[in-house]
C-alpha cells in the first residue's frame, strides 16, 4: 500500500501496532505502586513487632534485649519513612529541568513553517512549547518542564543545538517525524501516566539504598548500624523486584513505540534520509559528549572559558568526521538487551521499511534558526557551568599542574591514531594514545 498525505498514513500496513494487551498490562503496574510501596512500609513495622513479641517471651528480659528493640526499632522507622516519601513523590512530582530555552515562535519564521508543516503531513498539532536543547538530545513529552528561560506546560518539542549543527533539512525533518510520531501513537500521554512508577519507587530505592551502605568507623556504631539495617532489606528487594519487573516490560513495549516511530519516519521522509539521521545522530552525539567535556574543561583548568562552544563544535566537524566512524562502529556492534529503552542501531537498519527519497534539500538545518548565535551564547554559558559542576574536582586537583593553552598555535599536532588535532607532547589529549 502507498503512503499517503495527512492522517491517512495511519493505514499503511507497515507501520507496527503496539499490542494492547501489553499496554494495559504496564499500565497496571501504575496503582501497583502505591500497593507495593504501602506494603514495603508496613513490612518494616511488622518485623519489629514480630520481634518485639519474640523477644517478651524471655522471662527477664537483659538490656541488650532493650538495646536490641531500639536499634531494630529505629530501622523500622527510617524504612518505613523512606517508602511513605516515594508515596508522597508519585503524588507531588517535581518539575523536571532542562538544561534550554524556550523559543520564541514568532521571532523564527522559517522554523515555524518547518515544523508547521510536519504537523501537517502527520495530522499532529502545533507543539505548545519548542525549547532549544543544550545537549544532543531529541524527544517530545507531555507535562511541565523548567528550563533556563521559563516553566512551561503541554506538548513540548526539544531539539538539540548540538546535532542540528551537522545535520542537513532532510535530515533534520526525518527526526523531527519521528517524534512526533510519538505524539500521534499517544506515547507521551502513556509515558506520564507510568512516570510515577519510577519516581515513587527509585526514590525510596535510594533512600534505603544509602541507608544499608552507610558505615560506621568505630565497633559500637558498626554494630547498631547492622542491627538498624536489618528492617531495610526487605522492602528494598521488594521494591527492586516490582522495578525490574515493570521495566523488563517498559522498556519492551518502548522498543515497540521506537519501531512504530522509525517506519512512519522512513515511509514520509525515505528510507536512505531516515537511516542517514539516524548513523549521524549517533557520531554527533559520540562526538559531542567526548569533545566538549575534555575541551571546556581544559579552558576551565586555565580560568577561561568559551564565549560560543557550539560554533566551535560545529566547525569542528569536518576534522573529526572520520574519528567519529568509531561511534557508529560501536552502536551496530550492540546487542539489544531486557533493559534497552531503543532497539540497536542494527536493528533500525534492518526493519525501516525501503522506500525512495521524497525530499532532496540537503541545506544546513541551522539555516531555520534567525538568532542562533543568541541562543548559542547563552546555552555555552550554562553548559559550561554544568561541565564545571561536575568536573569541579578534577579541576581543582589539576590547577597546580601547567597544562597547555588550547588557544596556541601549538595545538597542531595531528594524532596518528585518531586523527585529531592535539597538544604536542607524548599523549593525544582526545584518545590518550602515544602520539
Amino acid at each position: 500500500m502507498s503512503l499517503v498525505q495527512g492522517k491517512d498514513y495511519l493505514l499503511d500496513q507497515r507501520i507496527p501496532s503496539t499490542p494492547r494487551s501489553l499496554i494495559l498490562l504496564a499500565l497496571l503496574f501504575v496503582p501497583g505502586v502505591y500497593l507495593v510501596l504501602l506494603l514495603s512500609a508496613i513490612l518494616p513495622l511488622g518485623m519489629y513487632f514480630g520481634i518485639v513479641h519474640q523477644l517478651t517471651q524471655i522471662p527477664s528480659k537483659s538490656g541488650s534485649d532493650q538495646s536490641l528493640e531500639r536499634m531494630i526499632g529505629l530501622g523500622a522507622i527510617i524504612a518505613t519513612s523512606a517508602c511513605l516519601r516515594g508515596i508522597w513523590m508519585t503524588v507531588f512530582r517535581k518539575t523536571r529541568f532542562e538544561l534550554g530555552l524556550v523559543i520564541d515562535l514568532s521571532r523564527e519564521g522559517k522554523l515555524e513553517s518547518f515544523i508547521s508543516d510536519i504537523c501537517n503531513q502527520l495530522g499532529a498539532k502545533l507543539p505548545d512549547a519548542i525549547i532549544l536543547h543544550a545537549e544532543p538530545t531529541f524527544f517530545v513529552q507531555s507535562g511541565k518542564l523548567k528550563v533556563l528561560n521559563a516553566k512551561i506546560k503541554g506538548r513540548i518539542l526539544a531539539i538539540s543545538l548540538p546535532l542540528i549543527s551537522g545535520l542537513s533539512l532532510r535530515q533534520l525533518r526525518a527526526v523531527l517525524v519521528h517524534e512526533f510520531a510519538h505524539f500521534t501513537g499517544n506515547d507521551t500521554v502513556y509515558s506520564s501516566v507510568v512516570l510515577p512508577v519510577y519516581v515513587g519507587t527509585q526514590e525510596s530505592m535510594n533512600r534505603l539504598l544509602a541507608e544499608i551502605n552507610s558505615t560506621s568507623k568505630d565497633l559500637q556504631g558498626a554494630i547498631i548500624g547492622f542491627f538498624t539495617k536489618i528492617p531495610l532489606f526487605l522492602p528494598y528487594l521488594v521494591l527492586l523486584l516490582y522495578l525490574k519487573l515493570f521495566q523488563i516490560l517498559d522498556m519492551k513495549l518502548s522498543r515497540l513505540r521506537e519501531k512504530r516511530a522509525d517506519v512512519i519516519s522512513a515511509l514520509i521522509c525515505g528510507s536512505g534520509t531516515f537511516s542517514d539521521s539516524l548513523r549521524k545522530v549517533i557520531r554527533l552525539s559520540g562526538s559531542f559528549y567526548s569533545l566538549s567535556y575534555q575541551q571546556i574543561v581544559e579552558l576551565l583548568k586555565d580560568d577561561k572559558a568559551y564565549v560560543n562552544y557550539y560554533n566551535t563544535f560545529r566547525n569542528s566537524l569536518a576534522q573529526s568526521w572520520e574519528w567519529s566512524s568509531r561511534f557508529e562502529v560501536e552502536a551496530l556492534a550492540e546487542k539489544e538487551l531486557a533493559f534497552s529503552s531503543h532497539p540497536t542501531l542494527q536493528t533500525r537498519l534492518n526493519y525501516i521499511p525501503n522506500v525512495p527519497e521524497r525530499y532532496n534539500d540537503t541545506e544546513h538545518a541551522t539555516s531555520l534558526f534567525i538568532n542562533l548565535e543568541s541562543y548559542e551564547k547563552v546555552l555555552t554559558e550554562a553548559y559550561t557551568e554544568y561541565v564545571s559542576l561536575v568536573s569541579h574536582a578534577e579541576i581543582q586537583n589539576s590547577k597546580q599542574i601547567k597544562l597547555p593553552n588550547p588557544t596556541r598555535p601549538v595545538a597542531s599536532v595531528k594524532c596518528p591514531n585518531c586523527y585529531m588535532r592535539t597538544y604536542q607532547g607524548t599523549h593525544c589529549h582526545v584518545c590518550g594514545k602515544p602520539l
